[in-house]
């Protein structure tokens, strides 16, 4: 999926964004963190031991809001 010129002027710009996954009882989890792209890729800024990162890894559904 290509990234829209506004969400790359976002997410290229010094905004937050609330990143939704799911544990595994299918709850959400929301963290607020930095985000970064490469290209169209969103990367997120995470650690391996991060609850998110854990979830990503079980299920890649994800939902991300990006604050201006």
């Amino acid at each position: 999926m290509r990234l829209s010129a506004r969400a790359k002027e976002l997410i290229d710009g010094k905004s937050f964004a609330s990143v939704a996954t799911l544990m595994a009882d299918g709850s959400p989890q929301v963290a607020s963190l930095w985000v970064d792209r490469e290209g169209d890729t969103i990367v997120l800024n995470t650690t391996r031991s991060r609850q998110r990162t854990k979830n990503l890894k079980r299920d890649q559904r994800v939902a991300i809001s990006i604050f201006d």
